[in-house]
């Protein structure tokens, strides 16, 4: 990786990743936030897909639980405790 500020400033508009920069500049807590749910949504289901046996269902409501997790607590905290 290069740590030259050109590099990363080139980088900050392009497509996606730059949309994503400009949101976390604009409003982070929300961006990481929804970030940090995303995540945990993939997480969770990526664990029962890998643990369910073919005769289960994928159990939403723990989905919903995670989601709400890193949308509501993991999110936020982590933004106000590593920009303390």
């Amino acid at each position: 990786f290069c740590s030259s500020s050109s590099s990363s400033s080139s980088f900050a508009s392009v497509g996606f990743v730059g949309w994503y920069l400009g949101m976390v500049k604009s409003r982070p807590v929300f961006t990481k936030s929804v970030t940090s749910s995303l995540i945990y949504i993939a997480a969770d289901l990526s664990s029962q897909t890998i643990s369910k046996t073919s005769s289960e269902t994928y159990d939403l409501v723990r989905t919903a639980r995670m989601a709400g997790y890193g949308l509501f607590v993991l999110g936020p905290t982590l933004h106000y405790w590593f920009n303390f």
